[in-house]
């Protein structure tokens, strides 16, 4: 079992971890910028370490964090979402500095941590997407031409992450010019990338939201409790992580916060064809499974 966690993220979300990680007695490390230095979860987490410089690149440092955790001997870093969760170089760091990196493998984080790389992989197993572009676009001339291809509104989004981080939707030329640059400096501040992606925006679709729940060394009774609730809840957003013991693996989110929230969800989704967006799952998710051998 863990240790100690430190947890590379801030607020709310820093707080839910560390409150799951008092449920199961491992201890927790904080980061925190000048401007948290009065925030909740760094009073309630065992340890609290200011990085910088300014109030976000410090949580965007690999490097810094990582040192930090060798220094402080801390076991596992929990990135929460946002941030570093998706960089696959800061996985692979944590990977071969000998640190748990709570989430998934760098590969998979790799094909699917980018929203280009993971529009090739569904176009590649025949799961239909949005149309869009099918690549970054990083100057203002192949912007216009897509937007006049495809026809206003569109949508730029943030390659590496989300959370509307890096998100706008241009409605004209005007808009298009007015909001690419920002669009691609709100996300590099975000993510460390810059790289936008465009789509067609579907502005009267009703959206459902899929999770997929992988475990190594995971013990059968271990799965089963994962697995149930996952089943639940496949067609809403949870944003599991996955804490890997030696014979268990267990879901850590704030359960009881989410439980009200899932059945919220849920209650709007009951017209939707599940099986079928199941269907469409599935391939994707045998895709990110053969990268790393783990149990679906």
């Amino acid at each position: 079992m863990f240790k100690k966690i430190l947890v590379a993220n801030r607020g709310e979300i820093a707080m839910r971890i560390i409150r799951a990680c008092r449920e199961l007695n491992i201890a927790t490390a904080a980061i925190y910028s000048e401007a948290d230095s009065t925030g909740i979860y760094v009073k309630k987490a065992d340890e609290a370490y200011m990085v910088g410089p300014g109030p976000v690149k410090g949580f965007l440092d690999s490097q810094q964090i990582v040192n930090l955790a060798l220094r402080i001997g801390a076991d596992a870093i929990h990135p929460g979402y946002g941030f570093l969760s998706e960089n696959s170089q800061f996985a692979q760091l944590c990977h071969i500095s000998g640190i748990t990196f709570i989430g998934p493998s760098p590969q998979a984080i790799d094909l699917m941590g980018s929203k280009i790389k993971a529009r090739e992989l569904a176009k590649r197993v025949g799961v239909p997407i949005v149309p869009g572009t099918e690549g970054g676009i990083s100057n203002i001339k192949d912007a216009l031409l897509f937007a006049k291809n495809t026809g206003y509104p569109v949508i730029i989004k943030a390659s590496a992450g989300g959370g509307g981080r890096g998100l706008r939707v241009v409605r004209s030329d005007t808009e298009l010019r007015e909001n690419m640059a920002v669009a691609s400096r709100e996300a590099h501040a975000a993510f460390g990338d810059q790289h936008v992606q465009w789509n067609e925006i579907l502005q009267y679709g009703r959206r459902a939201q899929g999770a997929f729940l992988f475990a190594q060394r995971v013990s059968r009774i271990g799965y089963d409790r994962v697995g149930r609730v996952f089943r639940q809840s496949v067609f809403a957003s949870l944003g599991t992580q996955l804490l890997e013991f030696r014979q268990q693996a267990v879901a850590v989110n704030c359960a009881r916060q989410c439980r009200s929230r899932l059945l919220k969800l849920l209650e709007p989704l009951s017209g939707l064809p599940r099986r079928r967006l199941e269907q469409m799952m599935i391939p994707v998710g045998r895709q990110q499974g053969r990268l790393h051998d783990d149990a679906l």
